[in-house]
């Protein structure tokens, strides 16, 4: 039997922790925190820059294999990029691999409950009290972040968005895109040998992104 939200009245889905309507707490997320508790004591849980550092792994890393995948399968999309110009193919580029990552990152907390960045840098998801995350809140939860928190990749927009969204989260420990769809995140302590992964990951791939531009360039 689902219950109601005490402030609007609207169903609420057993498990969830915030109404989907107006955002209200339903429960407080106890089963979740104490399973977590010994991980995460010693952890801050509002850490917009870990957030942010894993998604940005995780986009680079999926715009690295949508560009080998590109180049094998349909080389001919690139050369329409070019159109834009040097600046504007990037900026084209870019803007089209943040949206693809929306649908790609759906699948991956709907079928495996985390992200290769999420998992580098010991962030969790989850839904409420739930075992899994359902394709569609997965979705919607990605559009959120990709035009709440991305700005959907425009510049100079993007740094609109995500220091709204980070003020946002300092100020009431959540975004609004987990309020409104009954996600909890949780950190864990990355650790020193993680953190040298990723920085070495992530330099490797801002330099294919130079090399990448600097080629653009010349031609």
């Amino acid at each position: 039997m689902n219950d109601s939200c005490p402030q609007c009245a609207a169903p609420a889905d057993a498990g969830l922790i915030f109404c989907k309507n107006c955002g209200a707490t339903l429960r407080p997320p106890v089963a979740l925190t104490q399973s977590l508790a010994q991980a995460t004591s010693s952890v801050p849980q509002v850490r917009p820059w870990v957030r942010y550092w894993a998604r940005t792994f995780d986009v680079w890393l999926f715009s690295i294999v949508a560009g080998i995948l590109g180049a094998i399968f349909a080389p001919r999309a690139f050369s329409v990029t070019k159109r834009f110009g040097a600046f504007g193919s990037q900026v084209v580029l870019g803007m089209i691999v943040l949206f693809g990552w929306v649908f790609a990152e759906s699948a991956l907390l709907s079928f495996f409950g985390t992200t290769p960045g999420k998992s580098l840098f010991k962030t969790r998801l989850a839904l409420g009290e739930s075992q899994s995350i359902p394709y569609s809140m997965a979705l919607s939860r990605s559009f959120k972040v990709w035009w709440r928190g991305f700005g959907a990749g425009f510049p100079f927009i993007n740094l609109l968005t995500l220091t709204h969204a980070e003020t946002d989260l300092t100020a009431n420990s959540i975004t609004s895109w987990d309020r409104e769809g009954g996600f909890i995140v949780t950190h864990e302590k990355i650790g020193i040998p993680r953190l040298v992964v990723a920085t070495i990951c992530l330099g490797l791939f801002f330099a294919l992104y130079l090399v990448g531009a600097f080629t653009a360039v010349a031609q």
